[in-house]
């Protein structure tokens, strides 16, 4: 069997590592151009499809309302022109009594929920219990004294 035993191209492979990115960011300008003429082409081949008789009377329908609604659109525009905001009651600035902002930075209100929150802290921060006492082995604790102890053994 033979096998290849030809220096890695080095130089080739750092070349390509280099010249990708390079071209691949050259060419998003390239890309994003082409969507826009794309996209703009479609949306002007659908708004030119529309019948001029159905955009025409849509307009007019809209002009009609600006112009016979509760102030004409000419009358309100001169108001808001010399006037400012205060023209209209609607639009003109009022203060807020609106607290939602601000409701979370108060004192907890709840007594219930800060007795809670005291009583786990000190469960928390509770001393640990004293040790549990050492018991020699043999011996049974709660249980009863035997009658007669065993004898010693001498040394």
């Amino acid at each position: 069997m033979a096998h290849d035993t030809t220096p890695p191209r080095n130089k080739m492979i750092l070349v390509f590592t280099l010249l990708s990115p390079v071209l691949l960011i050259a060419l998003v300008p390239l890309f994003h151009d082409y969507f826009l003429d794309m996209t703009e082409g479609e949306v002007a081949a659908r708004v030119a499809e529309a019948p001029p008789t159905i955009r025409d009377a849509t307009f007019a329908a809209q002009r009609q309302h600006l112009e016979t609604g509760p102030m004409p659109i000419e009358r309100a525009m001169r108001e808001m022109a010399s006037r400012g905001r205060d023209a209209s009651p609607v639009i003109a600035p009022t203060p807020s009594d609106d607290t939602a902002a601000v409701s979370g930075w108060g004192p907890m209100e709840d007594a219930a929920a800060a007795a809670a929150a005291q009583a786990a802290h000190e469960r928390a921060h509770r001393p640990p219990p004293p040790p549990a006492p050492v018991v020699p082995s043999g011996v049974v604790l709660g249980g009863t004294l035997p009658t007669a102890l065993p004898p010693v053994p001498a040394p």
